[in-house]
């Protein structure tokens, strides 16, 4: 682990930000052309087939690409290995889609098309856990919610604008979103790995001597997922239906870009109160408050306080973003860390992805 004395090459944060950054526009860009490809194709029969190959591949294929990474780390110290290879593939695959659904592709090559989205699923798994697990590096330095604060303000400032950045890729097409998105994971990962290539991955013997605490991570994982699935899958319609009321001409995501607005702009603050009451406190303060403010938002009436709550709730959600992966590393021991990432994220998305299989 990185320890305080040694300084934050602030490149490397740039980069796992922007890399960041770029898979989750290309999930947003998968959500939006999904259904519609195996509609226009004529693939609605395999509808809960990628469904549910969807859902395993995202609570399974993470643990297995941390296992794997930290297997290789411990024999060879290669830990890009296996975020290459998910890189490279996802990349690569988007590039297939975007060929094999534009007006100049062979007739035959469609018919792979779902075959595609399922390889596209397991190699943007493959690399997210490894790429991210470079945070335990850090999880010693002073800088750490600092570090925190900037990735997760960059992922809502992602989402304040995906209203606008899913119109715009309507507006292009899917075959301009696909090899534009493929074309972003290449720059991303190229620099990512460039950025990281050297990065201190040993380990002090108090680090390797800690002990995994699993359940912990679960627990944590899935308590931060349910907050942030409900806002982006479940809330829309409420908060549209507690504060625009009939108003048709407000977008239904309107007030949960305005909650990740508030959110992103928290989040510098928000380190600097982690930073002085601990990871752990602010965590289980921010979890409790994230849950009572939405479920005000579910039941109040008033539009005051309506506004009111959804300001708590997205400062509280700020505080959760910042400090639960954080938390999360200090109950993996360091030999465990990408394994245990995985673990995190995989129960993460758990409760989103679940929603998404019965919607």
């Amino acid at each position: 682990m990185q320890h305080q004395d040694q300084p934050i090459k602030w490149n490397q944060i740039a980069a796992l930000a922007s890399l960041d950054a770029a898979i989750l526009i290309s999930w947003m860009a998968y959500h939006n052309y999904q259904p519609q490809l195996i509609r226009k194709f004529h693939f609605e029969s395999l509808i809960d087939f990628v469904k549910i190959t969807q859902t395993v591949v995202v609570l399974f294929i993470p643990l297995l690409a941390g296992y794997l990474t930290d297997k290789f780390k411990e024999k060879k110290g290669n830990w890009l290995t296996i975020f290459a290879i998910g890189i490279s593939t996802a990349s690569m695959i988007f590039m297939m889609v975007s060929y094999s659904i534009s007006d100049h592709a062979l007739a035959s090559f469609v018919q792979y098309l779902p075959l595609m989205i399922i390889f596209w699923l397991i190699s943007m798994n493959l690399f997210h856990s490894p790429a991210n697990a470079i945070i335990e590096t850090f999880s010693r330095s002073s800088y750490l919610t600092l570090i925190m604060a900037i990735i997760a303000m960059v992922k809502e400032l992602i989402y304040v604008a995906e209203p606008v950045l899913l119109e715009s890729l309507e507006g292009v097409g899917g075959s301009t979103t696909f090899f534009v998105g493929g074309l972003a994971l290449i720059i991303t990962g190229t620099y990512f790995g460039s950025a990281t290539k050297n990065i201190h991955t040993e380990h002090h013997e108090e680090d390797i001597n800690e002990k995994n605490n699993f359940l912990t991570v679960i627990i944590f994982g899935l308590l931060a997922g349910v907050a942030h699935g409900t806002i982006l899958q479940l809330f829309p319609s409420i908060l549209h239906h507690k504060l625009a009321g009939n108003n048709e001409h407000i977008n239904h995501h309107t007030y949960v870009s305005v909650f990740f607005l508030i959110a992103a702009l928290s989040s510098i603050p928000m380190s600097f109160l982690a930073k002085k009451y601990g990871i752990k406190l602010c965590l289980v303060i921010s979890l409790f408050i994230l849950f009572s403010s939405l479920l005000v938002l579910v039941l109040a009436e008033h539009v005051f306080v309506c506004e009111i709550f959804l300001l708590v709730a997205a400062m509280a959600y700020s505080m959760m973003a910042v400090t639960a992966f954080p938390y999360a590393l200090f109950n993996i021991n360091a030999k465990n860390a990408t394994f245990g990432t995985g673990l995190f994220f995989a129960s993460f998305e758990a409760f989103e992805i679940i929603i998404r299989l019965f919607i």
